[in-house]
């Protein structure tokens, strides 16, 4: 059992609430254990077991045991209200430090968002751009295609312009040798 108070302690010592006072032959008993006492103890006190030896000696020392444990309790009063004191500081000051990472940590996510923010607008600058300039080249390559079909079909009809005029040539080549030939037999 844990002795905490002077309860406990009686309780323990099996203390009475009132200590009696105590009787005239235990006083006789005792008056050789005071300081500076000349009597020697009786022999028949010492054999003998008094009724109320134990009270007297505990009311005896009750009192310093009580300081003791005043004394004691004093102590732990002391040692927990330091204990407290210092959990208090140290409770202060872990709470500062998180007040601190929490504005830091609070300040670091907004500043994220905002560069998110800016990177996000200029990912969507830079989306536009490209698909006007896809959007260009797509328009600049159907102009391509559509001036190529252009050229190819003039240079079919050149073509077959040119086959028509070779055609001619050699009509006329074939005409001349005719009329070369005829002239020839002629002469």
């Amino acid at each position: 059992m844990l002795i905490t108070s002077l309860d406990d302690l009686r309780q323990r010592c099996k203390l009475p609430e009132e200590i009696p006072i105590a009787s005239p032959e235990c006083k006789r008993g005792l008056e050789t254990d005071q300081p500076g006492s000349t009597k020697k103890p009786r022999v028949e006190d010492n054999e003998r077991e008094l009724p109320s030896t134990k009270k007297v000696i505990n009311s005896r020392l009750l009192p310093f045991v009580e300081v003791a444990f005043q004394r004691h309790f004093a102590t732990i009063d002391t040692w927990k209200k330091a204990y407290e004191d210092q959990l208090s500081k140290k409770l202060a000051q872990v709470q500062t430090e998180l007040d601190e990472y929490k504005r830091s940590s609070e300040a670091s996510i907004k500043k994220l968002d905002e560069e998110d923010s800016h990177l996000r607008e200029a990912l969507v600058a830079k989306e536009s751009a490209v698909q006007a300039l896809v959007d260009a080249h797509k328009k600049e390559i159907s102009t391509l295609k559509a001036t190529c079909r252009k050229y190819e079909m003039t240079l079919d009809g050149e073509i077959g312009t040119n086959a028509d005029f070779h055609a001619r040539v050699q009509n006329l080549e074939d005409e001349l040798n005719a009329s070369k030939y005829t002239w020839e037999q002629a002469l």
